[in-house]
């Protein structure tokens, strides 16, 4: 995918998704919880309001007896620079432990899932491979039965996008 790096903000963007998502469910309540009124990265905000719809419609999805769906967004100062860091969490179904490091596999579904709510096994992947084209990182923790917590961590620069040949950090 060609990104189309532009200032983007991210609060505002995961306020759209979080709005746009809320009109597709009334037994959910979607929250976006930022301590700064703004958050902006140079991004691509097309390919990121995909991703992050994907999750929070994941969320929705996967908690079919309704409840919170929360977007967490905050900014993280690490040895390697600033990050933009947006996490959500839902309280639905989980993912089993033994998919927990497939999941952002193109075609794998959560074995709790299999036959009982649809999918393709398509969006997380797509969601992973657009994180990681703005030089960022996607992780999940999860239980099952408990919820599942995505976190989204976007490298924040000034001026010029990041040099490609950086090495990004896993997610702790």
């Amino acid at each position: 995918l060609e990104l189309e790096r532009q200032p983007t903000d991210l609060v505002a963007l995961a306020r759209q998704v979080a709005t746009g998502q809320q009109q597709t469910t009334d037994r959910h309540r979607i929250l976006v919880q930022a301590p700064v009124a703004e958050l902006v990265g140079l991004w691509d905000a097309a390919r990121l309001e995909r991703a992050l719809a994907n999750l929070v419609s994941n969320a929705i999805k996967y908690s079919p007896h309704g409840g919170e769906v929360c977007l967490a967004i905050e900014q993280e100062r690490r040895d390697d620079g600033a990050w933009a860091v947006l996490h959500v969490q839902d309280y639905g179904i989980g993912i089993p432990e033994a998919d927990l490091p497939h999941i952002f596999d193109r075609f794998h579904r959560g074995a709790n899932v299999f036959g009982q709510i649809s999918g393709t096994g398509l969006g997380l992947a797509s969601a992973r491979q657009i994180i990681e084209q703005h030089r960022g990182m996607i992780g999940v923790a999860s239980a099952e039965g408990r919820g599942a917590r995505f976190t989204l961590r976007l490298p924040l620069v000034t001026g010029e996008v990041a040099d490609d040949s950086r090495s990004t950090p896993p997610i702790s």
